[in-house]
């Protein structure tokens, strides 16, 4: 760090000022010297205090698992196989999209991503008046999440048979746990404007704290973390998002 200092020397008048001293003017010279100080501090890093890792090399090597034999490894290709078939021979639309929930809970939906992301692009508006689906909230609302969690796009619209003529959700559907459980998980794939999902999720919300703690369903518990953070924010290998 540089230093100015400053020093009287007549002898160097590099600046001058007047001074008047018993009438007379009197001369005196001011000198500016600049010195420059090196300052040699060393800076010390704070230590956090950090405990030293355990997963060492060696201590990883160490794990080991009951399922590496290869007896596992060929169950695995084997159920594998039989989840493919379910996806391929199933028929019953509703069936299907409820087969691709499950495996996307289970977090082994890249496993099947390729038949997936084939069923869920072969799926059209006509299907649903064809197997009724337009009739049931629940199947409605499961195939519209799937569909926008896969990156298709699917209109808000399709919730408009649920909803009374002032535009609010009919109160039948709060006797539907199932259906308004699936409206929750769907109305987080809304985008900004969609007023009948920002409506469905107030709508559930409301409704499923005051239904879920008096019924005796296996469904979901108000203790259940599933309950209060929905799916489409939880760390899943599931499904993709990139509509590939």
């Amino acid at each position: 760090m540089a230093l100015l200092s400053l020093s009287m020397k007549p002898s160097l008048p590099q600046w001058t000022r007047l001074r008047y001293a018993n009438g007379y003017p009197a001369i005196s010279t001011l000198r500016c010297i600049a010195k420059a100080q090196l300052q040699d501090k060393q800076s010390h890093r704070r230590s956090a205090n950090y405990k030293p890792n355990i997963w060492t090399h060696d201590f990883a090597e160490s794990l080991k698992s009951d399922y590496m034999e290869e007896r596992y490894a060929e169950r695995a290709v084997k159920l594998k196989m039989e989840v493919k078939s379910l996806l391929e021979k199933e028929k019953n639309l509703l069936a299907q999209l409820e087969l691709i929930d499950e495996v996307g809970r289970l977090g082994l939906g890249y496993l099947f991503d390729k038949e997936i992301g084939q069923f869920l692009s072969s799926v059209t508006p006509m299907q649903f008046k064809d197997v009724g689906i337009e009739k049931s909230l629940h199947a409605t609302a499961l195939c519209f999440r799937l569909l926008r969690q896969k990156g298709h796009k699917v209109s808000q619209d399709v919730f408009r048979d649920f909803l009374s003529e002032d535009g609010d959700f009919r109160p039948l559907s709060c006797e539907d746990i199932k259906g308004m459980l699936s409206l929750y998980e769907a109305s987080h794939f809304s985008i900004e404007g969609e007023h009948i999902l920002d409506k469905g999720k107030t709508f559930t919300t409301m409704h499923l704290k005051n239904v879920i703690p008096s019924t005796n369903t296996d469904l979901y518990q108000p203790s259940d973390p599933c309950f209060a953070i929905s799916l489409h924010f939880g760390v899943c290998k599931g499904l993709k998002l990139d509509g590939t």
